[in-house]
């Protein structure tokens, strides 16, 4: 490995080169680097390899490999983050690990719009209006089964951007709605190169 140094010892010795010759190179002094130019160029052409003269190849360590992620990865691992983000800011797992205790009633709601229901704190009618077909019962049923939940809030959340809303408060306090936009965005970017 070559490793260039720039010191008080080196640049003495550069002054006193340049005094030595009065400013001026020498024959030998440029004849040396022409012959090396040359040589260069010469086994630069027969197809010597200098970079293995000049690295050391050394193995990386697995944690430091770095992978490029595809668009549609990353698109997927930002889907996933976002609605991970959305569940625990709504009912965390880790807080409370059994989803029976995802409930909350509030004072404001009517009928079946008084309680929130599950991971991702469902009401009975927002559940409805989205999926009309669905019993008051049968929709608390989907909120309280997180994996229907939360993909209800994919289908809903990632193909209307201004659903997010009915989740203000943990819009607002995650900035989910800015989240939103990137996908959005990663979404529609994939579809057209797709269509190219």
């Amino acid at each position: 490995m070559i490793i260039h140094c720039y010191n008080k010892e080196s640049e003495k010795a550069v002054k006193k080169q340049l005094r030595d010759n009065k400013g001026k190179f020498t024959k030998r002094k440029i004849i040396l680097p022409v012959i090396g130019i040359i040589t260069v160029l010469v086994l630069t052409i027969l197809g010597v390899n200098f970079k293995k003269w000049f690295y050391v190849d050394t193995p990386c360590p697995e944690e430091q490999i770095l992978t490029i992620d595809t668009a549609k990865e990353i698109l997927a691992k930002k889907k996933t983050e976002f609605l991970d983000i959305l569940r625990d800011c709504e009912c965390n797992p880790v807080k409370y690990p059994n989803q029976e205790d995802c409930i909350v009633w509030e004072d404001y709601g009517v009928g079946k719009n008084r309680a929130s229901w599950g991971r991702y704190m469902w009401k009975i009618g927002t559940i409805q209006n989205f999926k009309p077909e669905l019993s008051e019962y049968q929709a608390l049923l989907l909120a309280m089964d997180e994996n229907k939940a939360r993909a209800l809030v994919e289908e809903v959340v990632f193909s209307n951007i201004n659903a997010i809303y009915n989740w203000k408060n943990c819009n607002e306090k995650n900035n989910l709605y800015n989240k939103l936009q990137f996908i959005y965005e990663l979404q529609e970017e994939i579809k057209n190169n797709e269509d190219i």
